[in-house]
C-alpha cells in the first residue's frame, strides 16, 4: 500500500513538472505555459467526455489514462493535431469507476489532470 501511494505522489510529480526529452530542464519553454493547457470534462466521465487542448504548434498527441496503482488503462494517439484549440472526443465505457491521472504528450510537453470516472 504505501508503495503504490508512494508511485503516485511521484507520477502526480512527474506529470505536473516535466515537459519532454532535453527540454526538462530549460525553464525559457515555460514561458509559453498559457498556450499548452489540457482540460476534461464533464468530469466525473461517465460514458464519454472531452478532452480540451490547447496548442502552441502543430503536433502529434498521446492521451492517456492511468489508474491510481500506475497501471495504464485506456490509450489514444492522435497524429499531426493543428495548433490552436483542440476538442478531442473520448469514450470510457471500458473504464472502471474510480480515480484516474490523464496524461496528455506532446512534442515539447506533458501535463496530466485527475479524472473521476463514474459509470451509470
Amino acid at each position: 500500500m504505501k508503495t503504490q501511494i508512494l508511485f503516485t505522489a511521484i507520477l502526480l510529480f512527474f506529470i505536473s513538472t516535466a515537459s519532454s526529452g532535453a527540454d526538462f530542464f530549460n525553464f525559457d519553454s515555460l514561458k509559453n505555459k498559457e498556450d499548452q493547457s489540457i482540460s476534461v470534462f464533464p468530469n466525473p466521465l461517465t460514458e464519454k467526455g472531452i478532452i480540451k487542448l490547447q496548442l502552441e504548434e502543430n503536433t502529434d498527441v498521446l492521451i492517456e489514462f492511468y489508474a491510481l496503482t500506475g497501471q495504464k488503462a485506456k490509450q489514444l494517439k492522435l497524429e499531426n493535431l493543428e495548433k490552436g484549440t483542440q476538442q478531442i472526443n473520448i469514450e470510457t465505457t471500458e473504464l472502471k469507476d474510480g480515480v484516474y491521472i490523464c496524461r496528455v504528450t506532446t512534442n515539447k510537453w506533458v501535463k496530466g489532470k485527475r479524472v473521476i470516472v463514474k459509470q451509470q
